[in-house]
């Protein structure tokens, strides 16, 4: 592509490793894979996905199933046509598209508001679905346990670290 140095030096012309993986052109293309691996792929498809997964298929093989088999019937045929019970690791998801947006401060800057641009999108989108799948096709749940309440605690301290990072070690 005929990246060069700072100073000027084609990058062929490069033979150690460390200085190659520091030059601008080589920031760059981390950044633009990080930014294509983080949006749409894991920022938005898989929550696009989601509702066909997890509630339309469910729901429409234990209908079929009901429907074919007279033999099922009264709290069987209940049972499967339960909604699924609601899960926590959206949050997982949800952490990971940070992470995701905090590596992208390690990079030169041209993609960063793009990407917490998408992120942002992508979250509002997934709030609303959230909240439709809690209040509407969700069996109900207790979520304030004190294991989910350290559990939080643990991974709210642990996802500061990444952030701290890159103004650390300057």
């Amino acid at each position: 592509m005929g990246f060069r140095t700072y100073f000027g030096t084609p990058l062929d012309d490069i033979d150690t490793f460390s200085v190659k993986f520091e030059t601008y052109g080589m920031q760059r293309a981390l950044a633009e894979n990080t930014y294509s691996y983080a949006f749409p792929s894991t920022f938005l498809i898989p929550f696009f996905c989601e509702p066909i997964a997890t509630i339309w298929a469910p729901w429409f093989l234990g209908k079929t199933i009901v429907r074919n088999h007279a033999e099922i019937h009264g709290r069987t045929a209940e049972a499967w046509l339960e909604m699924m019970p609601h899960d926590m690791s959206r949050y997982a998801d949800i952490l990971l598209n940070a992470i995701l947006g905090i590596i992208l401060f390690y990079f030169p800057g041209g993609y960063t508001w793009s990407l917490f641009l998408a992120m942002s999108a992508s979250h509002i989108y997934i709030y609303a679905f959230d909240q439709w799948r809690v209040l509407r096709q969700t069996q109900a749940k207790k979520y304030s346990t004190l294991t989910s309440s350290g559990g939080v605690r643990s991974s709210r301290r642990q996802s500061s670290r990444p952030l701290q990072a890159p103004w650390s070690s300057r």
